[in-house]
């Protein structure tokens, strides 16, 4: 039997595929959020797994003391955490960065004989970099990681002729911040853009909050446009000087924002303008060629972006799949696994139709289903619909807005192809996402399962929303398997997995590499 360990476990659709063979045990699992750690064990109450919650308080020596050996190592770090150093953002660097060097902190102290990284398709494009920063300075020299000098934009006009090249030198950009919470509802606001409308909306709900914000703050040098920004607002005085004021005050906010995250993280940065525009150089290098060279060649790589549509799951999924097989063990190559093609797709029919008739609960609360479903014939709900009770059948109560909606789209169709007085309520409808509100097809797969919630997806032929049991099945989840914690956190946990339908091809080939090395 092979000792498993799954590293950012999540509701645990990795460990779920590696479980279905019983020549894997999964002895030690992952997982910081609490709710996908809930569902985790919930699933796993009859197995005695070690569950941990936090990375980068793992101790390696002390768990390889409790196993013996480690043979396999799985696990996707989450993919907020890889920085794209050309996009000015309102947060240009995610704390999650170190949890990819984490993972690889574990394959070189338990040197498994085989690991399997999960993660975004674009993983290994130019796009998902580390930034160059004093904490990681050493261990990137010392392997020869080849940089590139990145421009970030910390402001792109003056504000009160402040020096903001020496505001950034001298680190004094604490002496110009907003506190939080102001800044947030400043930041909404300046979303509204110059649509009067949508402002005095927004106003309505927030007005009184904006001026008590406004009076805690003590920084006498900002207090004298907050103010006059407070007496205009109140006015209804919204005049092209209002609005430049605004947008100039708040591209300064945003660019003291960046200098904080800058010295928070350590970056190694210095400072330039060209006019008016203000520039922080950083540098920064690839995900995939740290990968390469923090293994020195102890592992074998495959790697390549697979769809789970091949793999016997009714939807349409990118993932980029890491392979690591060591050195020591005799594997020539994954092909067959990267170029696997499954000619008969399943479709969002042959996942949800039995539940057409069903009607979901709202309460995540609820007790499950007391509903036989007829075991099916279908080929694709064989091994899904496993449990004589419906667990999770849940969706999220429809609004009025929402429901007129639903009414008008058809099959394919979204957002977008709602008239304009269905889109009003949105502060940017042009740059609302192909996904939001998606009434997805009946005969087709469905496209990559995100947080179905969010999105807004519509049932195929009902106006209603896809219920947590619906996405489940998308994500081919067994009926059996049983989601915890709030009504969104399912639904995310969902989103965050790998299909155990695609984990299950990816172990059968794992244990071909381990028992062809025997």
């Amino acid at each position: 039997m092979y000792n498993v360990i799954d590293l950012f476990a999540g509701a645990g659709g990795l460990s779920l595929g590696f479980s279905k063979n019983k020549e894997f045990k999964i002895v030690a699992a992952v997982e910081k959020d609490k709710y996908a750690r809930e569902t985790y064990l919930y699933n796993h109450k009859n197995e005695d797994i070690k569950i941990l919650s936090d990375v980068r308080d793992i101790d390696y020596n002390s768990l390889k003391k409790s196993f013996n050996i480690v043979d396999v190592i799985i696990g996707g770090p989450p993919c907020q955490g890889f920085s794209n150093a050309n996009r000015q953002k309102s947060n240009i660097i995610n704390s999650n960065n170190i949890l990819v060097k984490e993972y690889f902190r574990a394959i070189k102290e338990l040197k498994p004989k085989v690991f399997i990284m999960e993660n975004v398709k674009m993983l290994n494009s130019e796009k998902h970099r580390f930034y160059y920063s004093e904490i990681d300075q050493t261990e990137i020299d010392s392997l020869s990681i080849e940089l590139r000098e990145d421009q970030i934009i910390i402001a792109n006009r003056k504000y009160n002729d402040l020096d903001i090249i020496k505001i950034a030198t001298q680190n004094r950009y604490k002496n110009y911040l907003l506190s939080n919470s102001l800044y947030s509802l400043l930041n909404t606001l300046l979303r509204k853009g110059r649509d009067i409308e949508k402002i005095e909306k927004f106003l309505e709900k927030n007005l009184n909050k904006l001026a008590t914000e406004i009076q805690k703050s003590t920084n006498d040098f900002l207090l004298t446009d907050l103010n006059s920004f407070l007496l205009s607002i109140k006015e209804s005085d919204f005049s092209d000087l209002f609005f430049e004021k605004f947008e100039s005050f708040m591209n300064f906010q945003k660019g003291m924002k960046i200098l904080e995250e800058l010295v928070l993280n350590k970056i190694i940065v210095d400072f330039s303008n060209v006019g008016d525009t203000i520039y922080a150089r950083v540098y920064s290098y690839s995900v995939i060629e740290y990968i390469e060279k923090v293994l020195k060649g102890e592992y074998k790589q495959f790697s390549g972006v697979v769809n789970a549509i091949n793999y016997g799951v009714p939807q349409k999924r990118n993932r980029f799949i890491l392979t690591g097989i060591r050195s020591d063990l005799q594997c020539d190559d994954m092909l067959d696994f990267y170029t696997h093609k499954d000619n008969n797709f399943y479709t969002v029919r042959d996942a949800i139709e039995d539940l057409e008739n069903i009607n979901p609960e709202i309460d995540v609360k609820s007790d499950p289903k007391k509903i036989f479903l007829e075991k099916s014939s279908k080929t694709y709900l064989k091994n899904i619909n496993d449990s004589k009770l419906l667990f999770n059948h849940v969706i999220t109560a429809t609004r009025e807005t929402a429901l007129e909606r639903f009414k008008v789209l058809k099959e394919g169709e979204n957002f977008h192809n709602l008239e304009k007085e269905l889109k009003d309520t949105y502060s940017n409808p042009e740059r609302t996402q192909n996904t939001i509100y998606l009434r997805i097809k009946y005969d087709e797969p469905s496209g990559t399962v995100v947080n179905v919630r969010k999105s807004m997806w519509i049932h195929p032929v009902l106006d209603r929303a896809i219920s947590i049991r619906e996405a489940a099945r998308l994500q081919s989840f067994p009926d059996s398997f049983v989601f915890k914690g709030t009504k969104d956190s399912q639904y995310q946990q969902i989103g965050n997995a790998v299909p155990p339908k695609l984990a299950t091809f990816i172990s059968d080939k794992v244990f071909d590499i381990l028992s062809g090395n025997r």
